[in-house]
């Protein structure tokens, strides 16, 4: 069978013909299902296809090296080189992909870093800093309470200790 003879049309005829639609009845969805399937071979398209992202082996090389070179500085245009592609587009594509700018995920996996290293070190916050690829100490403080919403020492009160301290608690509704 074949979908002109289901659609009741050929290649000269564009407009179906709607008896024979009607016809398929009660089955028709297992019918236009199998017509389909015959169509393309059992291939099914992807329920919400992926426009203007980056493709998958692009988020795993920028992941990588994001990872690898969190304590150097990396600009959006160092970033779209490995991906291959221009920078404007790049940053587009990098926001569609993974939901926020590029910046801000360096931004963020930094900080995730520099809560690590409070959780098992006891380094200084401005040797973590450096080590994150901050500049000094008050950029990680900054950057660290607009991802976090608290200050890097606050934190890490609180997660080594499990408590919050009273003073902290006091403070809370400045």
């Amino acid at each position: 069978m074949s979908l002109d003879s289901v659609l009741g049309h050929t290649a000269t005829t564009m407009a179906p013909d709607l008896s024979t639609i009607a016809s398929i009845g009660s089955g028709g969805p297992e019918i236009i299902e199998s017509i389909l399937a015959k169509l393309f071979d059992g291939a099914r398209a992807p329920a919400a296809p992926a426009r203007g992202g980056l493709a998958p082996w692009q988020v795993l090389r920028v992941k990588t090296h994001v990872e690898a070179h969190l304590d150097s500085p990396m600009r959006a245009g160092d970033l779209a080189a490995i991906a291959r592609l221009s920078p404007g587009h790049f940053s587009r594509a990098f926001k569609s992909s993974l939901g926020v700018a590029p910046t801000a995920y360096i931004a963020g996996r930094r900080v995730a870093h520099a809560q690590t290293l409070m959780l098992t070190t006891n380094e200084p916050l401005c040797q973590i800093a450096l080590a994150c690829g901050f500049y000094d100490q008050s950029h990680l403080t900054r950057v660290f309470r607009r991802c976090a919403g608290t200050s890097p020492r606050d934190w890490r009160r609180r997660h080594r200790d499990g408590v919050v301290p009273p003073q902290a608690r006091e403070g809370a509704g400045r």
